[in-house]
């Protein structure tokens, strides 16, 4: 009878190194030229005959992909968090100025500053940025290690909005902060006096 035969599996007769047929591959893979591959797995055949996967990519449940959440841009594995080619999705290019950041492009700037609103900042001591992004310190308040603070003055010094002066000899702040002596006055012992 016919197809009840003793040929070998993948031997059809008078075939020598012909493709295997469907019925001739064992359940779950597929030939591909003279050879049956698991399709789902295969590296050369992912997915399809002679799909190769590339560029540190590789055949999972039939489609090429990268490890370690990587992403396939122009047939290479690439990290979209840091690539500055590929920031934030595939050939999504960062400026000459700016890095990749978490997906995203920003300012390039030097150690100890980071980029907040388009400028480069340090977060220890901006009182526009104090700590993080954004936080600004109250009126009369510096940054200090990244806190704001009410600053304090050394000795008899008195604090005049974010300064410290000396209100006995301080012209601009005689006496107090903000009374200033007349043009051709100084400041002696907290009072304008005439040159």
């Amino acid at each position: 009878l016919a197809g009840t035969g003793g040929g070998a599996p993948g031997g059809a007769a008078g075939g020598g190194g012909s493709a295997p047929d469907e019925t001739a591959c064992r359940a779950g893979l597929t030939p591909c030229g003279n050879a049956c591959v698991d399709a789902t797995k295969d590296n050369h055949n992912c997915g399809a005959c002679g799909v190769t996967c590339a560029g540190g990519s590789m055949c999972v449940a039939g489609a090429c992909t990268c490890p370690d959440a990587g992403r396939l841009c122009a047939g290479g594995c690439v990290d979209v968090q840091k690539d500055r080619n590929n920031c934030g999705g595939c050939a999504q290019m960062c400026s000459a100025d700016e890095q990749c950041t978490a997906g995203a492009c920003q300012l390039k700037c030097s150690d100890g500053q980071v980029a907040c609103g388009g400028a480069c900042v340090k977060l220890d001591s901006d009182p526009a940025n104090c700590g993080a992004c954004g936080n600004a310190c109250p009126a009369g308040q510096a940054c200090k290690g990244s806190n704001c603070v009410t600053p304090s003055c050394p000795g008899a010094a008195t604090l005049c909005g974010l300064l410290c002066v000396m209100t006995a000899t301080d012209a601009a702040n005689c006496g107090g902060c903000g009374i200033a002596c007349l043009l051709g006055e100084h400041c002696m012992n907290g009072s304008c006096v005439a040159h």
